[in-house]
């Protein structure tokens, strides 16, 4: 579980830090930076999984996402996490309970934009009885690569196979993955952990990060492709960010036994906003490709809704409702602004939806909405404001005397608050 998270440089996030805990809510005025904050994330969690050049080039290059406040052409990070004992992933990692981890990199371009990765670390967040520095398993820099090896008892260099570079002639042998890099497409070492039986810590690390969910928002409109492209008949089980493999996750987790139960629950959930629902389906359409058609058998109706045919408001609470009640090991789930496009009456569902995502992994949700803010607790509520270029995180938590006055019959309500912007001003 993400304990701490300081950015450098990235968008408005210039020496900011944050921390969570197993559910935040984040609150904020427009342009405070809490989409960037969840951008931030998905950089992290898919530059381990992919080159880095190319999810830095999603994200708008290097000339974009540096800091514009100042002279910049680097973005870094360092994310310090805890062992999360409840998840699969790290069943068979030999990190004890109590000993958080730090992540680290540094991110710099070259005089024509591209990525360049000036430094990795994975360590040990502090020292260990008897040492003065914190026990590295990886280190990188841009003259070597090394990483903690088991058989010897210390940082090694660690070397990627050759490969022929973008010229056609072959790499030194012996090139680190970052020398590599330079000639095909920058990486992160860590994104190079796939080697469970020599490098068991650093591997499941890079599986925790890569399994981050991130939804910055479902385009639900008449000529998106989740309505009008049909899913493949695919195993996936974890909702894409953009919500297209809706059907294949619905498929999967409607039709296997071993979801039985999350199954019903995201059922319950469906009906109990949309009380005229009577069935939900996914079924398999042959000819050509296999496909799956979302359907939904709606008290009243002739025939099915099929999946195109849905309003805005519901297909949009589906995609919410697969993207929280998902059955696999996800390690963070994070929602930036799930109310858009909702009637206020469904919020207090939003809310259930978000508690039981919470209770099977971490959660990172931002909202404007006061109804949904009534449905938490003021502990899990942060809130980030902006003052010209720089930006702060707080939790209005601390304040004894907000505590105090929420408590009081005449204080209001955390969305009440939110809604007059008392409780920013107050954090």
């Amino acid at each position: 579980m993400i304990q701490k998270l300081r950015l450098d440089g990235y968008r408005l996030l210039d020496g900011f830090e944050a921390d969570f805990g197993r559910l935040t809510v984040v609150i904020g005025a427009n342009a405070a930076g809490k989409s960037s904050l969840l951008e931030s994330l998905s950089l992290i969690s898919n530059g381990v999984d992919w080159p880095v050049s190319d999810v830095v080039g999603v994200l708008g290059g290097m000339w974009s996402i540096p800091n514009a406040a100042r002279a910049c052409d680097e973005i870094g990070w360092q994310l310090t996490f805890e062992k999360p004992s409840d998840h699969g992933l790290w069943s068979r990692i030999p990190i004890p309970d109590d000993a958080p981890c730090t992540y680290e990199a540094r991110l710099g371009r070259d005089p024509q934009g591209r990525v360049i990765p000036r430094y990795e670390c994975l360590r040990y967040a502090r020292p260990r009885a008897g040492h003065s520095e914190p026990f590295k398993m990886l280190e990188v820099d841009r003259h070597r690569a090394r990483i903690f090896s088991p058989k010897t008892g210390k940082l090694t260099p660690f070397d990627e196979p050759s490969e022929s570079s973008s010229d056609g002639s072959a790499l030194s042998p012996g090139a680190t993955p970052i020398a590599e890099s330079q000639a095909q497409k920058a990486s992160l070492t860590l994104a190079h952990m796939r080697f469970e039986n020599e490098f068991p810590v650093p591997t499941w690390i890079r599986a925790y990060f890569a399994s981050f969910s991130y939804y910055p928002g479902f385009d639900v409109s008449r000529g998106s492709p989740v309505r009008n492209k049909p899913a493949e008949f695919r195993t996936h089980i974890v909702l894409s960010a953009s919500g297209d493999n809706l059907g294949t996750v619905l498929h999967e987790l409607l039709t296997r036994h071993e979801y039985r139960d999350r199954a019903a629950e995201l059922t319950d959930f469906l009906k109990a906003a949309y009380p005229q629902i009577e069935h939900l389906s996914a079924e398999t359409a042959f000819g050509g490709e296999p496909r799956v058609l979302v359907r939904v058998r709606e008290r009243g109706l002739q025939r099915p809704t099929e999946l195109w045919e849905m309003s805005d408001g519901m297909l949009h609470f589906l995609l919410l409702a697969v993207a929280l009640l998902s059955p696999t090991a996800t390690g963070l789930i994070t929602v930036d602004e799930p109310e858009a496009g909702l009637h206020p009456k469904l919020l207090p569902i939003v809310a259930d939806m978000i508690r039981s995502a919470s209770s099977r992994t971490q959660v990172l949700v931002t909202t404007h909405s006061p109804s949904l803010l009534d449905a938490f607790e003021l502990d899990n509520v942060a809130v980030m404001s902006r003052e010209g270029a720089a930006v702060s995180w707080h939790r209005p938590g601390s304040r004894e005397t907000l505590r105090r006055m929420l408590d009081s019959q005449l204080g209001g309500t955390l969305g009440e608050l939110h809604a007059s912007g008392e409780l920013e001003a107050m954090a």
